[in-house]
């Protein structure tokens, strides 16, 4: 794979790590299904909100 999303290089064995890309997007999808089905920092609220917004949109077009 040539598509990384993070690089690190160990401060004492000078050795770069990378975090492959669809690794990190499988943990960010992860990380977002755990925050909003928790309602972690508000997020099941907020998605809420935005759902209401964009329906009034859609009606309002």
């Amino acid at each position: 794979m040539r598509y990384w999303a993070k690089y690190r290089k160990d401060h004492i064995s000078g050795v770069g790590r990378i975090h492959l890309l669809p690794c990190h997007l499988l943990d960010v999808a992860a990380v977002g299904y755990l925050m909003v089905t928790n309602n972690l920092f508000g997020a099941a609220d907020t998605l809420k909100q935005v759902r209401k917004r964009s329906a009034v949109f859609c009606l309002a077009s």
